[in-house]
């Protein structure tokens, strides 16, 4: 069932996104061009004109794709490119705290938590390897200091009780 929407999600998306390699009437579908943004169809033209192109009325599926596709906002690419290099920058980071210094944990979880919140406010905006990377980037954040903090709870209370190394 995931399949199938996925499949028909990325179907409408590439026959409205590329239409100069079919033959359907979704190529003659206007877009109108003012001080250099470009106006995308409304939901009904798309309707019309994808239906007329499969010579048959959408199903509701087909229906919740069009209309989804035609209400999300078009991404800013140099703001995906951004939420990208930190989604790796933070996984790097996290990484070289845990191995090399452990400082470097703070920015690491900084950062990653910076590229899941522009996910959240965009959706789609990382790409899936990179989301990943955020994802990983944190949680390896947060355990790095959680030992962190457990070693240096730890060494206080050694050295608090007289013990001598």
């Amino acid at each position: 069932m995931k399949n199938i929407f996925t499949l028909i999600l990325i179907s409408a998306f590439v026959s409205f996104t590329i239409p100069s390699f079919s033959a359907s009437p979704v190529a003659n579908v206007q877009t109108v061009t003012t001080n250099t943004k470009v106006k995308k169809p409304s939901y009904k033209q798309l309707k019309k004109t994808l239906e007329q192109s499969l010579g048959r009325k959408l199903k509701f599926k087909e229906k919740f794709a069009l209309r989804l596709q035609s209400v999300l906002p078009e991404v800013d690419p140099a703001l995906q490119r951004r939420a990208n290099n930190q989604a790796l920058a933070g996984f790097i980071l996290s990484c070289a705290g845990i191995v090399l210094f452990a400082p470097l944990l703070i920015p690491g979880l900084i950062i990653s938590n910076s590229a899941l919140a522009k996910e959240r406010m965009n959706p789609g905006i990382l790409e899936n390897g990179n989301y990943g990377l955020a994802k990983a980037g944190s949680i390896i954040g947060y355990v790095g200091l959680g030992i962190l903090l457990l070693l240096i709870i730890i060494v206080v209370i050694v050295f608090s009780s007289g013990f001598n190394v």
